[in-house]
């Protein structure tokens, strides 16, 4: 590649970057209820495990916490709280909340973060 190629390629990464960030990129990259795959499990913490997933509607990948809800009433409080709190923090360092989905016959309970 020539420096000037390569310019416009860093050009574009930055203004995909940024496109991401934007209201409009979070908007496009929200998880619609039904239209995900789960994936492998890549960790636990206290509420559940996490898995990588994949947005059916654009491909992207996604991270999705499973929180198992039988008999835990405080702690659905706490993540209730923790949802929130989600929504309202957008910054490049934070991981942006991308939607949730109750499966409430199988007492689950799914968090979508971006990768």
């Amino acid at each position: 590649l020539s420096s000037s190629r390569g310019s416009e390629d860093v050009e574009q990464m930055s203004r995909d970057n940024a496109e991401e960030g934007s209201l409009d990129g979070i908007l496009a990259r929200l998880v619609q209820p039904g239209q995900w795959k789960l994936g492998d499990m890549i960790g636990s913490g206290s509420f559940g495990d996490v898995f990588v997933g994949m947005n059916e509607v654009n491909g992207h990948l996604i991270a999705i916490k499973v929180v198992t809800l039988q008999g835990r009433e405080a702690e659905i409080m706490a993540l209730d709280s923790e949802i929130g709190l989600m929504k309202s923090l957008h910054h490049p360092n934070i991981v942006c909340y991308l939607g949730s989905e109750l499966q409430a016959e199988k007492g689950r309970f799914f968090i979508f973060q971006e990768w």
